[in-house]
């Protein structure tokens, strides 16, 4: 078994025992525990330490997110996020100024 699908029935043990309600708003109280550790770190009143492991637990997560609503769904939404991201660095790209030679 890989450690994917190792996670995965992990996953699954996590939302068995708690419940998709309860699992989805560990999501949002661990999406808020990254936002606060990241407004320290830029304050420099906190550290880079404690975003990793927000981080982590928001990777945590996510996977569960993904197995409440399916990775089809959520690898397509990224996938056109991500096109959409290329388009406007393209175009960002083209329109900055060249340096000066010399």
């Amino acid at each position: 078994m890989s450690e994917t699908d190792q996670t995965r029935r992990l996953y699954a043990r996590a939302l068995e025992a708690w419940g998709t309600e309860a699992q989805v708003r560990m999501v949002q109280e661990e999406c808020a525990e990254l936002i606060t550790a990241i407004n320290k770190w830029s304050r420099h009143s906190g550290g880079e330490k404690n975003v990793i492991e927000e981080a982590a637990d928001v990777e945590i997560m996510i996977g569960q997110l993904r197995v409440i609503v399916g990775d089809d769904r959520i690898d397509a939404a990224k996938r056109k996020k991500l096109s959409r991201l290329s388009l406007r660095l393209d175009k960002a790209e083209r329109i900055q100024p060249e340096e000066p030679n010399g």
